[in-house]
């Protein structure tokens, strides 16, 4: 309903499920491991450094793991924050193996599952590398994926 009610007001807004365009920018131009960096510290949050404090909880002193706002780490090259860590992203991708050792914008298989690439704050850091991808039914509800809001630049 957001994003319906966004493109009506400025039909420049969509939403990116593009797996070529969240390569691309995760890479930012550049060949790290994560987007912007080798580190995944520098540049995202995951499992190992999303920890905050349960301010609903008896004991507000209980570490959890949470999502953290955007722009808190460094960009990558492109200057876009968080392609790597804090919350995965959908893709229009089917989930499944590639049909070769080398492919250029791969659809992937057709499938109930969908690509989600980027890691988050509840998965370990090899999730959020650039080339790191899994598979998840779209069709399941929880607040642990996103996607991306993009708009034109004319």
């Amino acid at each position: 309903m957001f994003i319906m009610r966004l493109a009506i007001l400025d039909s420049g807004y969509s939403v990116s499920m593009c797996w070529i365009s969240k390569v691309l920018s995760l890479r930012g131009g550049e060949s790290y491991r994560f987007s912007g960096s080798n580190r995944l510290a520098q540049v995202g949050w995951f499992v190992g450094n999303s920890e905050g404090r349960c301010e609903t909880c008896d004991d507000q002193t209980l570490p959890i793991k949470q999502v953290h706002p955007v722009g808190q780490k460094k960009p990558n090259n492109w200057g876009l924050y968080d392609m790597s860590g804090n919350v995965p992203e959908w893709t229009f991708d089917g989930y499944g193996d590639y049909p070769g050792p080398s492919v250029t914008d791969p659809q992937g298989s057709p499938s109930e599952h969908r690509v989600i690439r980027g890691g988050g704050w509840y998965f370990d850091g090899e999730s959020a590398r650039v080339a790191h991808r899994q598979g998840f039914v779209p069709t399941v509800a929880g607040d642990i994926t996103g996607f991306r809001i993009v708009r034109n630049a004319d």
